[in-house]
């Protein structure tokens, strides 16, 4: 593998994320408080830049990472490579948190649940689940028996590459639906929700690597913030009032705690982590390997996103481009691969191609057009569900 060092164009992405974040923000006065940090526009926002984190994450997996087949190695998005987890963790906590928030805010919530949360879920990803097999049979050629092209044509397996994330998502709904639904107790539907979610972890740590169901680790290691969402929007008052009291031990203890936690999992992944099947281990070696790697991802996991809240606490942010991106981040997630994966065979394969070992290219055109497949996307949908999809 020929790494060609560094691409200074590429760098330019930190900066523009963070104008993106920063222009219109506003810091609240000195010992108060920013009270509306929970608003949907406020956590929307975040979201929204969580979104781009993680088309720039696809993208390192693309251009700098080190189990690239061929092609060029050019660093630039290195600090995405690692982290997807942690932006996807965002998204699940906010799914948890929300939900519940609604369940005890608006009445008969649960009353059609089905068609108002899951289905404006799973239209959209059927849609792309179809398209993308396309993309994948006609035009990366990819060979696959017929029982394959029909359930990822429908989405039952994973036509489309990023999908197991919406697979998460619904399997997490309807736990939430049948806990709250059934559950007399506002505390035992939290304990069923906690076990639906750790059932899913604990065959992710069972299940080796595979290319049908439960593929990896990404399946599984930020999924417990849902439930953590869940349970942090019950006792909201209690732990805000616990996060001003002790804000400014907080904020550095955090920040100490989540290097920590990050880097002793990077260590974990270094000697095995997730991968024991390949190093030929036991069954009892693998699994313990792979629980005190997830025990530290899922430690930063809660680490970044708590200091996202600390960070909203204070600061207001809040301007078109984020509220633009906060209100299509599914649509955003679920489309970028068409354009990644596509423009991603030239930058590692055809010398000749403008967009060969260019990473800052890829990702660029990716975001350009990654943008209106995304509206497109959006209002196909909400003229399929006759109502709009968030």
């Amino acid at each position: 593998m020929k790494v060609i060092g560094l691409s200074y164009i590429t760098l330019l992405i930190y900066p523009i994320l963070a104008v993106i974040l920063l222009f219109g923000f506003k810091r609240a006065k000195k010992g108060e408080f920013n009270e509306e940090w929970n608003s949907f526009s406020e956590t929307k926002a975040i979201q929204g830049l969580m979104a781009l984190c993680i088309v720039c994450h696809h993208t390192a997996q693309q251009t700098c990472v080190n189990w690239l087949p061929s092609g060029n190695i050019v660093n630039g998005l290195n600090v995405f490579s690692d982290t997807g987890f942690l932006f996807v963790g965002v998204f699940f906590f906010w799914s948890g948190y929300g939900l519940f928030k609604s369940f005890t805010s608006k009445q008969k919530y649960l009353s059609g649940f089905i068609s108002k949360r899951v289905v404006p879920v799973l239209v959209p990803y059927v849609i792309v689940c179809f398209l993308f097999t396309l993309e994948r049979i006609f035009v990366f050629k990819e060979k696959m028996p017929l029982w394959f092209k029909i359930t990822n044509f429908t989405g039952i397996t994973i036509g489309y590459y990023f999908g197991w994330y919406i697979q998460a998502i619904v399997v997490f709904y309807l736990v939430f639906y049948f806990a709250f639904k059934y559950s007399r107790y506002d505390f035992d539907a939290i304990l069923y929700v906690f076990a639906g979610v750790l059932l899913w972890v604990v065959a992710g740590l069972i299940i080796d690597h595979n290319d049908y169901f439960m593929r990896g680790q990404w399946w599984y290691n930020s999924t417990m913030l849902f439930p953590f969402g869940v349970l942090f929007a019950k006792n909201e008052s209690k732990i805000i009032e616990f996060l001003k009291k002790r804000f400014k031990i907080l904020v550095p203890s955090s920040i100490i705690l989540f290097f920590l936690s990050f880097f002793f999992s990077r260590f974990m992944e270094s000697i095995g982590g997730y991968y024991g099947e390949m190093m030929g281990f036991p069954f009892s070696k693998k699994i313990l390997y792979r629980v005190l790697t997830l025990t530290p991802q899922l430690l930063a996991a809660v680490m970044f996103t708590l200091i996202l809240i600390l960070i909203c606490m204070k600061a207001k942010f809040h301007n078109k481009v984020l509220d633009f991106l906060g209100s299509h981040t599914l649509e955003i997630y679920l489309t970028h691969a068409f354009f990644l994966e596509f423009f991603a065979i030239s930058y590692n394969y055809k010398r000749d191609s403008i967009f060969y070992a260019r990473p800052w290219l890829l990702l660029l055109v990716t975001f350009i057009l990654t943008i209106p497949a995304a509206v497109l996307l959006k209002k196909a949908c909400n003229l399929l569900c006759k109502k709009p999809v968030r």
